[in-house]
């Protein structure tokens, strides 16, 4: 996107998540991609969907809003997290499929709801939001998202593009004074 800002005035970009990440396994992924087999977990190369069985991360529809998860890899102190696929123990596949890519060598956590901390941050979105694209995957939490809908207004699309794809998050530009810098 291409935003023409006035003299006087600056653009900025944010992405804010639902989601943050806990202090439990360090997971790198060994190559790019939005489909995984193994990743190195706690340094360990395990296969990441028996992982996930052996976690009991449960991405189902019906799974209740506090058993959801997601992963929130470390960017240079950017948190940018990635939609876990549904799986099921019947599923044959050795591999997990993502809603967004996971990089190589990026470190990433599994992620949990936090609501507060969106809500704090939604707060603070201190200049108006001229732009702003959030993640239709965000309906399936109405309780977190509901109160900040009237806010957006942009598309709802299957991921934002920021400083990569994301996935459960929520991506505005605002505009602000040089002046109130």
């Amino acid at each position: 996107m291409h935003i023409a800002v006035p003299e006087g005035k600056y653009a900025e970009v944010h992405a804010i998540s639902p989601f943050k990440p806990d202090d439990d396994d360090v997971i790198i992924f060994e190559k790019n991609g939005q489909q995984v087999e193994n990743a190195l977990i706690n340094g360990v190369r395990q296969n990441f969907r028996q992982y996930l069985f052996n976690r009991r991360i449960d991405r189902s529809q019906d799974a209740g809003i506090i058993s959801r998860k997601c992963l929130a890899g470390d960017f240079a102190g950017f948190i940018m997290n990635v939609t876990i696929a549904a799986e099921t123990e019947m599923d044959a596949e050795k591999y997990v499929t993502l809603g967004a890519p996971a990089y190589k060598g990026v470190t990433y956590r599994l992620a949990n709801m936090d609501n507060r901390s969106y809500e704090n941050e939604m707060k603070h979105a201190d200049n108006e939001i001229v732009c702003s694209f959030t993640c239709i995957t965000n309906f399936s939490y109405p309780e977190v998202f509901q109160k900040h809908f009237t806010q957006m207004n942009g598309p709802f699309t299957y991921g934002e593009i920021a400083y990569f794809l994301l996935t459960n998050a929520t991506v505005y530009v605002t505009v602000g004074n040089t002046s109130n810098r």
